[in-house]
Parts: C-alpha cells; structure tokens; sequence
C-alpha cells in the first residue's frame, strides 16, 4: 500500500512540475543566476536549492493550487529583496541588532564561551558560519524559508477560524505582500523564526482541540517553547495558551484533572525558568521586585536612541500604571506619526504604522462581523474569545517593554501574524 502511495506521489509530482513548468523553470534558473552573480558563493546556491525544494514540497502537500500560488509569490519577493539588498539597497533597521547579531555569531565560533552565552538565534548563525564561512546571505535565506512558511501558517489559522477558503486565501496573501513581513524575512533578525515557531504552535493546538490527539499538544508546547527561546517576549502568549486549554479540558470529564494539574505544572515551570526577563517586559512584575522606581530604570533603558518615544512618561502609582497603559499601546502599535519624521528612513515607519492601522481596522470590523452573525459555531468563537486574551496580553506587555519606534515595528510583528484571520474574515462572503 505505501509503495502505490509512493508511486502515486512521484506520478503527480511529475505533473505538477510539468503543469508549472512555465513558471518554475525559469523563476529557479533566473534566480539561481542571480545568486551566483551576486553572492559568488556556492553555498548560497545550496541553500537556496534546499529551501526552495522544500517550499514546493509543502505547497504541493497542501493540495492548494491558490495557497501554492502564494508560497511561491511569498518566496520570491522575499527573495527579490534579499539580492537588491546585497545590491546595496538600504534597508530599514539593516543596521543596530541585525549588524550585532552578524558580529555575535562570528565571535561565538572563535571563542566557546561566547558560544554558550549567547541566545539561540546568535547561536545558529555562529553554526552556519561554522559550516559556509562568514556567509550572511545563507542567514537571510533562513529566514526568507521561515517567512515564506508563516504565510502557510497563517492560511490555515484563518481557515480554521473562518472555515472558508477565499478568506484564509486573503489572510495568506496579506501576510505575503505585508511590508514589515517582507522587511524581517530579509534582514539577519529573529522575528520571522519567533513568529513561525509560535504561529506553528498554535495551528498544532487547534489541531489537539480538534483531533483531540496528545501528539499535537506535546508538538504545540515544543513549538512554542522553541519561538521564546528565540524571543523572549513570547512567553507573554503563555497566559492566554493556559486559561484556553484548561477551560477547554475541564469541559471534557476524564481530562478535567490530569491535565489541567500538567498545564498548570508546565506553566509554573516555564515562568520560573523565564522569571529573568519578566520585568523588562510586563510592569507589574517590574513593581513587584523593586517598586516603580525599578520600573523607571526598565523603560529608562528601553527608551534609547533617536527614535525613542514618551520619555520621563513614567508611572509612580497604580493610578499611573492603568491610565498610562492605553497610551502606551496606542505609540507601540499605531507609531511613528508625521510629526516624528527626521529623516527619509523615517517614511518606512509610517507606512508601517498606516498598514497597521488599516489591519486593526478591518480586524474589528471582522470581530463585530462574528458577533452579529451565526456563520461560526459556539465552540470556536470561545476560542476566538481567549485569542483575543492572549492578544491584548502580549499587547499591554510589548507596550510596556518598548519605548523605541525601531523596536516597536520589529515587536509588533508579534501581532499581526493574529490579527490577518480576523481583517480578511469580513470579506469571505464577499
């Protein structure tokens, strides 16, 4: 039986090839030409062998010829930035933690110590450097593969929240074609291998919900403790994972005490090994080890460069800390603005700041979409509920730990990967 799956396989992955060869053959022998002549580096070319391969593969195992289409678009443009940017272009925020964590892998291959000290993401550019040389364009190419994969993600995210192909379709082709996705699937920064490890997790939790398979609940804690290990900022999605699966586990009778004792037990270990970053990302953690006085030196620090915002708008009661909090989301998400423009750079903050606005808008014009209508089942808009939970929690947190507009676009990709089910879902009957 395996060996006429086999067969049926390779005989309709020949004619996929075949079918999309107008389009394929010249794409890869475009491309691979350009990553010669730019890149001169053999390594480049195998990698990019390699993640294109696999991007095929996925595309076609989904059996979606649209949410193929849009892979290959999504891998494409990203790649199409990843040469002009070697061409030269500058890109925004190409400098500061990108140029660092380049420096911090190079390092950490010649000296074990830093090795061990370094997070995980400087850690697998020390060991593609160890392997191609000082090659940063490998490291781009990651992470326009993981770019590339949060689109799928994504899809089906929106399909499982929507039940409708056209709207998980729209969802896809948003995160495909959305700037500060493109921007972060090029430069050698952590955002894109965070938001698919922790987009993965959570597909693989609707999946357990679902199928009610332990196999995709342990695969769902794996993937989400690997996307806090590339950023730590992660961990705030914890709260919001726990409140849902023991609400959604208490509802089943011989579950209701097991696993929700191994939730809470899973929960209160990975807040104990992630305690050291808690203060530098929700304040009321900050206020609780060392008063708002502390909570001033965490924001103080966070509140650096030209492109700082709200400086000395600091807390000194909870009054403070509840009415400041608002004001806070609003520059987080919805900054930089016109009058903060100092320099043309500056313009890619804005346009990033209008495409989030434009998003938030259609987001909540899909949530008041899925209140007044009955085109989705009790049980899922639950889940919708405690999305919007874990939403507004890594929120309020990322808000409270930043206080820099270069930040700020870079963070709060950490949003938008929750917010595209929601922004297309009102277009699906359309």
């Amino acid at each position: 039986m395996k060996f006429n799956n086999r067969i049926i396989f390779r005989k309709k992955y020949r004619e996929f090839i075949h079918g999309n060869s107008k389009f394929l053959l010249p794409a890869v022998l475009s491309t691979l030409f350009m990553l010669v002549v730019i890149f001169l580096n053999m390594w480049s070319v195998f990698f990019f062998t390699v993640f294109f391969m696999i991007i095929v593969i996925v595309g076609y195992r989904t059996k979606d010829k649209t949410l193929l289409s849009i892979l290959l678009f999504a891998f494409f443009l990203r790649l199409f930035f990843l040469v002009l940017y070697n061409l030269g272009l500058n890109l925004p925020d190409s400098n500061g933690d990108a140029r660092s964590f380049q420096i911090l892998g190079w390092e950490a291959i010649k000296n074990i110590s830093i090795f061990a000290k370094v997070r995980l993401y400087p850690k697998i550019i020390a060991l593609i450097y160890f392997v191609t040389g000082q090659t940063t364009s490998v490291v781009s190419l990651l992470n326009v593969f993981f770019g590339s994969l949060v689109v799928v993600n994504i899809y089906y995210t929106s399909l499982f929240l929507t039940n409708n192909r056209k709207a998980a379709g729209r969802s896809a082709l948003t995160a495909a074609l959305f700037p500060s996705f493109i921007l972060y699937s090029v430069l050698t920064l952590r955002e894109m291998p965070a938001i698919f490890f922790v987009s993965l997790s959570f597909l693989k939790f609707l999946e357990w919900l679902r199928r009610n398979n332990i196999n995709d609940f342990v695969w769902g804690s794996v993937f989400v403790v690997i996307a806090v290990f590339f950023h730590g900022a992660f961990f705030l999605i914890l709260p919001g994972y726990v409140v849902l699966l023991i609400y959604l586990l208490a509802r089943k009778q011989k579950y209701r005490k097991s696993f929700s004792i191994i939730i809470i037990i899973i929960f209160i270990v990975l807040l104990y090994i992630l305690f050291p970053v808690f203060p530098h990302k929700v304040p009321v953690t900050s206020v609780l080890k060392g008063g708002f006085s502390y909570l001033d030196i965490v924001l103080n620090k966070a509140a650096r460069g030209g492109s700082a915002y709200l400086k000395n708008f600091y807390p000194h009661s909870i009054f403070d800390l509840v009415w400041m909090t608002p004001v806070r989301m609003f520059y987080f998400l919805f900054g930089p603005f016109f009058w903060t423009i100092h320099k043309a750079i500056d313009l890619f903050g804005v346009i990033d700041s209008m495409c989030y606005i434009i998003l938030f808008c259609f987001a909540l014009k899909g949530i008041n979409f899925i209140k007044r209508s009955n085109v989705i089942k009790e049980s899922k808009r639950i889940l919708i509920f405690f999305v919007l939970i874990t939403f507004f929690t890594v929120w309020i947190g990322l808000s409270w730990g930043t206080s820099n507009f270069g930040t700020a676009i870079r963070h709060r990709t950490f949003l938008a990967w929750m917010m595209f089910p929601f922004a297309t879902f009102p277009l699906k009957m359309q």
